[in-house]
């Protein structure tokens, strides 16, 4: 074996063992990953309280897959919404610290400026650090500072955590009552169309019950003292009082409103020419005319 092999095997080796220092990085300790704030998981949870030290408290229970509102109001909620306001069970502690009472005032934690509570483990908020501006947090009697991304759902109102679908999910429409027309499931699950739409396209009248079934709000909001301008009555099946769905806009969106639940739903000008008509056949294309020879 002559030395320019030689050479060349020892190079390899010493660019190997190179390798091997960087990707194991003896002497080095790996940092820990950071604990959770919580021991549970968002399965686990089953009631949630959002209180402010400034409003009203919101309050969710959990019933089957879905979430509701129960105070201040009842309503479906959203879910993406709640599972967002979860990922607290799991965040990331910072820092902790056993605090004496006497030393939360330097917190905030005296006086909290609000709690968010998972079934009985309730979380209070504190003031925000000034370096890197994690926040200050209190479980019992024990303080943690965590990523400041979780403090806005105590300021968020009760609107942004209702459901944005008009109807619950999998319903099964078997009358929409608009203003100018009247759809009702018959024999065999036909519809009856009042008053009649010869024109209308064969599967206009399912295409109208798919747009009710699946409609979704852009946003919703609260009343403000609103007028109704006309009603929509949607009745589901095995419902015997529809739902009333009060038209509040029509220009330059479309908002219905819910009396019951004290909310309204703002729908795009396109969603509601779908929610309020029966589409119609489009007319058929204009032969050109051929010019004389």
């Amino acid at each position: 074996m002559n030395s320019r092999v030689i050479l060349n095997i020892v190079l390899l080796a010493v660019m190997a063992g190179l390798i091997l220092v960087v990707y194991f990085q003896p002497g080095e300790e790996k940092a820990a990953k950071p604990a959770a704030l919580l021991n549970i998981t968002p399965e686990d949870v089953d009631h949630i309280a959002l209180m402010p030290a400034s409003k009203d408290a919101i309050k969710f229970e959990k019933r089957g897959s879905e979430w509701h509102i129960t105070a201040p109001l009842d309503a479906r909620a959203n879910n993406v919404r709640i599972d967002t306001l979860l990922q607290l069970t799991h965040a990331a502690v910072r820092k902790s610290y056993d605090v004496a009472p006497a030393d939360l005032e330097k917190f905030k934690l005296d006086k909290p400026l609000g709690i968010i509570q998972f079934n009985d483990i309730k979380i209070a908020f504190g003031d925000a650090e000034s370096i890197n501006h994690y926040r200050y947090v209190m479980i019992g009697d024990k303080v943690y500072l965590i990523t400041d991304s979780y403090f806005y759902n105590l300021q968020t109102e009760v609107s942004n955590y209702i459901d944005t679908r008009l109807l619950p999910p999998d319903s099964r429409i078997v009358a929409i009552e608009l203003p100018d027309l009247t759809i009702k499931s018959g024999d065999k699950g036909k519809w009856s169309v009042t008053p009649e739409h010869p024109d209308a396209p064969a599967d206009a009248v399912q295409n109208l019950v798919d747009e009710w079934r699946e409609a979704q709000a852009l946003r919703v909001s609260r009343y403000q003292g609103d007028k109704a301008k006309g009603v929509v009555k949607i009745t589901l099946d095995k419902q015997t009082t529809p739902l009333a769905f009060e038209i509040l806009e029509r220009d330059p969106e479309l908002i219905l409103g819910r009396a019951d639940i004290g909310m309204r739903y703002h729908i795009s000008d396109e969603q509601a020419e779908r929610l309020m008509h029966l589409a119609e056949k489009e007319p058929a294309p204009q032969k050109n005319d051929v010019p004389a020879k």
